[in-house]
């Protein structure tokens, strides 16, 4: 059950990026274009530490990090409902643990719409994306003080809104919230076209080897497997001469562009094994 509510989120998530939207917060002599977004997102592992002392892990360590260089790692914690964070090729998405377990109790699946949208908000600061309006710990301006301002000159600035008219920029939900991706709001789904250029040369020039199909491994071989893992590159092959079994309750993930077994390779029942073919 668990495994489907995450595939849910991860597929709750990329929806959201495929349809853009029209700004909500738009300055009177500078209407804001929408133009497609173009990118979203590829699941490559799902894995549970199963540890007390993590599991209301805000910033978990990176070394519980997959694959650095080639995956992003999304970080699911049990506090801190409506929270996130994002450092480099990490992010962290609490309130997981009231939302599962309204779940449980109710079949309700508020949480895949709400952590959907907290979800591209963190994997955005992880694509080089800023608060058009905050600083990157969330604080507020205020008349007088620092205003905080993105790399995008087509996000309205909280004087600029000011100066148009609004009253309060920051409004959560209402008639002059922000629906921009970036902003703290009931449903920031909207992306300039600054933001979605600026993603896109992150991800060509920053972040080249994390777009499906660029392998930062040309080939890596399996020898051994005693515990859930997921391995990414170009060729993946188990050898002659290894014999792998997924142990009962594990999962192995193989994300290749050609995968090969010239060794014994078991999957035993009660077991899960997931080989994702370049183009497919």
């Amino acid at each position: 059950m668990a495994i489907g509510l995450l595939r849910g989120l991860y597929n709750a998530a990329n929806q959201y990026l495929s349809t853009n939207l029209e700004m909500t917060q738009q300055l009177s002599y500078s209407p804001i274009p929408v133009e497609d977004i173009n990118y979203n997102y590829k699941l490559n592992g799902v894995f549970f530490h199963k540890s007390t002392a993590y599991y209301e892990c805000y910033y978990c360590p990176s070394s519980f990090n997959k694959n650095n260089g080639s995956a992003l790692n999304v970080y699911l914690f049990s506090e801190n409902s409506g929270h996130g964070a994002a450092y480099y090729s990490s992010c962290w998405i609490g309130g997981i643990n009231s939302a599962y377990n309204d779940y449980v109790a109710n079949s309700n699946f508020w949480f895949i719409d709400n952590k959907g949208k907290l979800t591209n908000h963190e994997i955005g600061h992880n694509l080089s994306l800023d608060h058009p309006k905050r600083s990157a710990g969330g604080d507020t301006c205020v008349f007088g003080g620092v205003q905080y301002m993105d790399n995008c000159d087509d996000t309205p600035t909280f004087m600029e809104l000011i100066n148009d008219g609004y009253t309060n920029p920051y409004e959560w939900c209402g008639g002059e919230y922000s629906n921009n991706i970036m902003d703290y709001s009931c449903d920031a789904r909207a992306f300039t076209p600054c933001q979605i250029e600026q993603v896109h040369s992150y991800l060509e020039n920053i972040f080249f080897y994390y777009q499906y199909g660029h392998y930062q491994n040309a080939s890596t071989q399996i020898t051994s497997f005693t515990d859930n893992i997921a391995y990414i590159a170009n060729k993946i092959e188990i050898p002659s001469g290894s014999s792998i079994s997924i142990p009962n309750s594990k999962r192995l993930y193989i994300d290749a562009e050609e995968f090969l077994i010239n060794g014994e390779f078991e999957v035993p029942q009660g077991s899960t094994f997931e080989f994702s073919p370049y183009g497919l």
